[in-house]
């Protein structure tokens, strides 16, 4: 048998080396491509920072007699999960919680512009104590003081049921313009009645309240299992979460109502009746999660004719309605049919 010449073996590792190089440079552009589908950042990530992600995505392709441990680690503002009991190429990708020490994404939308140098509109309207409130009709309705502070009157309003609206409320206002939230969600917000409503974060101090405000226990159990599935652990302090602001006159303190996840389709009881909120996903790639045309225009949320052709073209820029960072990676990922998982193959079989 003849031995091979020392050149050729010297040729035959300086192509497999080759190989190598290319095949993790593939894998480091399928990477940015997840993480600009995940990510709030608009500036994709430069390859030569993504191999350290690569190496924990693609074990195959540095191969080490002592494998690192699975363990979650972020890019770009995308948190990396690995899949519990799965194969060390399977992951969850969420977006980042947000740092404690920063702002927090808002977006804040009045129903309408009509009253601006009125007093700060209260949601849901009504009379406060000691004040004489003017409804729609131009009716005069004025509630004795009963020793509480307008701040006290505000949280103890914010304890009770969403009322129905009267005759005398108006019909909707228009729906306000699309905003971006958190550089991944586009929301906007139509009313009833001249109130301010403020896209934040689902927060922990508001969770308590806005899941005893539900109703019934069969929309408290689907609001957990909903979000053990789709944004489980700190994952779900990331969501966009609707809220009305109120403002004390007296000391300009604002007071904060969580009234719906609109990316999850859960709401107060009524709260149709009073505003309705659209959130969209900023984009989806449809080719990166090899879903068909059937498939993707299942579940978009139906929007009005745009009167203009240029506000059309506007409006196909924005994507389909849910928590899409957090379905690919419960989903996608998951059901292990998408060209990431089958190119992961083409690594681990090499």
């Amino acid at each position: 048998m003849a031995v091979p010449a020392p050149r050729r073996r010297h040729a035959d590792k300086a192509r497999h080396e080759l190989r190598i190089s290319h095949r993790r440079t593939i894998a480091a552009l399928i990477v940015r491509r997840l993480l600009s589908f995940v990510s709030p950042d608009k500036q994709y990530a430069q390859l030569s920072s993504l191999q350290t992600v690569v190496a924990r995505l693609f074990p195959a392709l540095y191969p080490s007699p002592s494998p690192p441990p699975r363990k979650a680690f972020n890019q770009a503002a995308v948190l990396f999960l690995p899949v519990p009991g799965s194969s060390p190429s399977k992951w969850y990708l969420v977006r980042e919680p947000y740092p404690s020490l920063q702002p927090l994404p808002a977006v804040t939308q009045v129903t309408t512009s009509a009253g601006v140098n009125r007093n700060f509109p209260q949601f849901p309207p009504g009379p406060r104590p000691g004040c004489t409130w003017i409804d729609a009709n131009g009716h005069a309705t004025t509630l004795p003081a009963n020793g509480l502070t307008q701040l006290e009157f505000l949280h103890q309003l914010h304890r009770e049921p969403l009322p129905v609206p009267t005759h005398a409320t108006p019909h909707w206002h228009r729906w306000r313009r699309f905003q971006l939230w958190d550089g991944r969600f586009w929301v906007r917000v139509r009313g009833r009645v001249r109130s301010v409503f403020r896209v934040l974060p689902f927060s922990a101090q508001h969770a308590k309240a806005f899941r005893e405000s539900l109703g019934s226990d069969e929309e408290r159990v689907r609001l957990e299992g909903t979000l053990k599935r789709f944004a489980p652990g700190k994952v779900r302090y990331t969501l966009p979460a609707l809220y009305a602001v109120n403002r004390d006159e007296d000391t300009g303190q604002e007071v904060l109502r969580m009234l719906a996840l609109p990316t999850l389709g859960v709401h107060l009881p009524g709260m149709e009746r009073w505003v309705k909120v659209e959130a969209r996903y900023r984009r989806v790639e449809w080719g990166l999660l090899d879903k068909g045309d059937e498939e993707r225009f299942r579940g978009l949320v139906e929007v009005e004719k745009p009167r203009r052709r240029r506000t059309t073209r506007r409006r196909k820029r924005v994507a389909a309605s849910g928590p899409m960072d957090m379905e690919f990676g419960r989903e996608a990922v998951a059901k292990n049919d998408t060209p990431f998982a089958r190119v992961r193959d083409w690594f681990s079989g090499m």
